[in-house]
């Protein structure tokens, strides 16, 4: 039973620590309250994105290392008091930088990983199942966010406000979560030790995972953090708007769900293939979306299907291919390919917008993204001698099975 506990935990944790997504609810309001652009909001959530994504770096080794409830208490100090600083400091760019991007951004990388490799450990015959249930967690935490964050500003809350609100009520409950985390009995400490990343390096599947998370996450980063203004460019009213970020949010949790069990089903190294084929397609969706309100809704959820699918399946494929008991310093190091797409993606969709006025451009290299890693990782793919299905975690990662 105290597997299913851990499990119930690290789902709790990733469902505070995915409000991050709820980042469009506060962008009008943020630029017509204070001022800034759309450059300058996007910004804020790619930084924050690359920072989660390098911050992951350290925080994967250490909860390999010393174990997940330290890097997770860690993660809910960092949040509450990035939300904290945000509600104080917001109404000066570089103070909301501080609160959102980086304290905000370093608590997420320390909880995320924490939380999928702890799931993980506990279930490794159902690592894809349960990774994906663990995200779906991160995935669907803008949608309790969100519709919390608009009831209040139809009440009259300042933005800077339900930061402050959010620090207060998120940082104490997620550390009381991050206290029942724990790792299986035995947990083989000693592998991890031994573990060299640098020999990751002149691995090629490290490098077709890589490529493939960054080209996979791209549109999903260029996107997510303007969704709501995008509604209401297209012409939709202020619900509609707000609610396709509730639709992406329930499309993201479900993509996280299904793509895991699909990885488990197929059993396959090309799985990562039918995912890019899969965000190519949602992206032309979310692209023509725009006609009506429900093809809106809908594209909207199919983008987030892709992009959760996408933060489920690469990490599903770290634990396949190198072991259950390295993930945190392996997939934190893939994880880097999600935070260079984070640096770019959204800011150039922000800058397009304040070029152009319109999200045409951020929308086509989304899609000339996600097609050009598609074809990538079938070059690498097919270059590829080996198939790898360890059992137990390696000390190398190009040791023959």
């Amino acid at each position: 039973m105290k597997r299913y506990a851990v499990l119930t935990s690290a789902v709790l944790l990733q469902l505070g620590l995915g409000g991050i997504y709820a980042w469009s609810t506060f962008v009008p309001v943020l630029r017509n309250d204070y001022g800034y652009s759309a450059a300058q909001t996007q910004f804020i959530f790619g930084l924050t994105i690359a920072i989660l994504s390098f911050g992951a770096i350290i925080s994967g080794r250490l909860q390999d290392l010393f174990g997940p409830r330290l890097t997770a208490c860690l993660s809910a100090v960092l949040t509450g008091f990035g939300y904290l600083t945000a509600g104080c400091l917001g109404d000066h760019f570089w103070g909301l930088l501080l609160g959102i991007s980086v304290l905000c951004g370093m608590g997420v990388a320390f909880g995320y990983i924490t939380a999928l490799a702890t799931g993980a450990k506990w279930f490794p015959e159902r690592r894809g199942l349960v990774t994906g249930l663990v995200a779906a967690g991160y995935g669907c935490a803008a949608i309790l966010l969100s519709a919390a964050a608009a009831v209040l500003l139809a009440r009259g809350w300042g933005v800077l406000r339900i930061f402050r609100l959010i620090g207060c009520v998120y940082g104490p409950l997620l550390f009381l979560v991050a206290l029942t985390l724990s790792v299986p009995p035995g947990s083989p400490v000693t592998v991890v030790q031994k573990f060299r990343r640098l020999d990751l390096l002149t691995d090629s599947r490290f490098w077709r995972l890589t490529i493939g998370i960054c080209c996979a996450t791209y549109p999903g980063l260029a996107l997510i953090g303007a969704l709501k203004p995008i509604g209401t460019w297209h012409g939709f009213d202020l619900v509609t708007a707000t609610a396709s970020i509730s639709a992406l949010a329930l499309g993201n949790g479900l993509g996280r769900i299904s793509w895991g069990a699909i990885h488990d089903r197929l059993k396959s190294p090309k799985v990562d293939l039918h995912l890019l084929a899969v965000v190519c397609l949602s992206v032309l969706i979310f692209a023509a979306g725009g006609l009506s309100r429900w093809p809106f809704l809908l594209s909207s959820f199919l983008l987030g299907f892709g992009y959760g699918g996408a933060l489920v399946v690469f990490p599903s494929e770290v634990s396949r291919i190198y072991g259950v008991h390295v993930m945190g310093s392996v997939y934190t190091l893939v994880l880097a390919g999600h935070g260079i797409a984070a640096i770019v993606a959204a800011p150039l969709t922000g800058l397009g917008v304040d070029l152009t006025g319109g999200y045409w451009p951020g929308m086509l290299l989304a899609f000339l993204v996600a097609f050009a890693g598609l074809l990538a990782n079938s070059f690498i793919d097919r270059r590829s001698s080996r198939e790898i299905l360890p059992q137990e975690p390696r000390m190398n990662p190009a040791e023959p099975a």
